[in-house]
């Protein structure tokens, strides 16, 4: 950023194709161009301010990202790419169509560390523009910059820490006087990044295990028995299903299909009611369903017990359970196709997500009760992934009490 906007002409060869391969493999390349966008026109900017800036300078400064930014469109999905981010943002702030919610494209909550980030950020702003005599123009650009991007992606703001720290550390360093001084601030701030590099690895978060965020077992099930045909998914994990069930499974959406976002927004919209959601079945016809174990219920009848989605969504008049795996569970709809593996893996009436209801069914309906029995005992006995073991277990300890105990 020193050499801006000059410097920019010896690193042209790199640059191009720099971003001719980024935009072909991720979606951050608009962070590319914003940097670069910033050093030039924070160069431009100091040489204003140096009285050096000529007419010719800023025209040469603008070939820059023209070059870039022209390479862009030389992707598979020509200017609907380039445009996808652009949109996106214009729809967080309300000036564009709805977009689905990417979670890292979100905005940064001012909230416990990301509150910190965002202070810190406006602390280090005004200390630029308070030292006078240290000001220069690229540097508070690419500040600036950094610090909007980290307001603006909720998952950049980590990346941001690391672009800022150089500044931070000079103008820390600037603020004492007496070389004791410095060396301590200096100190506590490494001793303090060491800290928050170290600290995951002492006491490591508890996560959801991989198998638990994406169907592997479920896409293992589909491969292992050579199930294939028009797959329904979550969005979110489509671009795994692609790469694990390449070439025997049609995969209803991607995780990051970027222009196909009105298919996106229906699958959101679909969720509101059991009606939409058949509905979208209806539009986009599927023969597998890999639904992933749902964090609430729909009570469509107040008298009666809330429901599990699944028994909803997919009635079984329509739909077979086969498979329950560590993220979510495995249907087959019900046409001559597959009415061979229906027949030997269905579970007649079990249903994880809707273990309440049936248990309350059970007390009262002696079909119901062995029919779920038998689904359980069968389930155990195959031992199923741990996720759905434990309820599984409950479920079957409470059936094989006396009917006064149970209930």
């Amino acid at each position: 950023w020193r050499e801006a906007p000059e410097g920019w002409r010896p690193r042209l060869p790199w640059l191009l194709p720099l971003f001719w391969l980024w935009v072909q493999f991720h979606g951050a390349w608009a962070y590319g161009m914003a940097l670069l966008c910033a050093f030039l026109a924070g160069g431009l900017l100091q040489a204003q301010r140096e009285r050096r800036l000529t007419w010719r300078t800023a025209g040469l400064a603008l070939v820059a990202p023209a070059l870039c930014g022209s390479v862009l469109f030389l992707n598979p999905l020509g200017w609907r790419l380039p445009v996808f981010p652009v949109r996106h943002a214009l729809s967080i702030f309300g000036c564009h169509e709805d977009y689905v919610p990417i979670a890292e494209w979100g905005r940064t909550p001012f909230a416990g560390d990301y509150a910190l980030f965002t202070v810190l950020a406006a602390l280090l702003l005004v200390v630029l523009l308070v030292m006078r005599r240290r000001f220069r123009w690229p540097e508070f650009t690419l500040v600036a910059s950094q610090a909007a991007l980290g307001l603006y992606w909720v998952r950049y703001a980590a990346y941001a820490l690391l672009a800022l720290a150089p500044s931070a550390a000079s103008r820390l360093a600037g603020l004492a006087k007496p070389a004791w001084a410095k060396r301590t601030l200096l100190a506590c701030a490494f001793a303090a990044s060491v800290t928050a590099i170290a600290w995951p690895f002492v006491s490591p978060p508890v996560y959801p295990s991989t198998a638990e965020r994406y169907p592997e077992r479920e896409a293992a099930f589909l491969r292992e028995k050579g199930l294939c045909g028009n797959l329904f998914n979550e969005f979110r994990v489509g671009g795994y299903l692609e790469w694990t069930l390449a070439g025997s499974c049609k995969v209803f959406l991607d995780g990051r299909y970027g222009p196909f976002n009105a298919v996106g927004m229906e699958y959101y919209r679909a969720h509101r009611t059991v009606e939409t959601f058949r509905a979208l079945l209806d539009k986009y016809p599927a023969e597998i369903a890999i639904y992933g174990y749902p964090g609430f219920q729909m009570t469509p009848d107040p008298k009666e017990p809330p429901r599990g989605p699944s028994a909803l969504l997919f009635p079984k008049e329509e739909w077979a359970l086969v498979y329950m795996g560590d993220y979510g569970m495995v249907f087959l709809r019900r046409i001559p196709r597959l009415m061979k593996p229906i027949s030997d893996m269905e579970y007649r009436m079990l249903r994880p997500d809707d273990m309440a209801y049936l248990l309350v069914r059970a007390r009262t309906d002696p079909t119901t009760r062995d029919a779920l029995v038998a689904d359980l005992t069968r389930a155990l006995s195959q031992k199923p992934p741990s996720r759905p073991t434990l309820l599984m277990k409950q479920a079957l300890a409470i059936l094989q009490l006396p009917a006064r105990a149970a209930s």
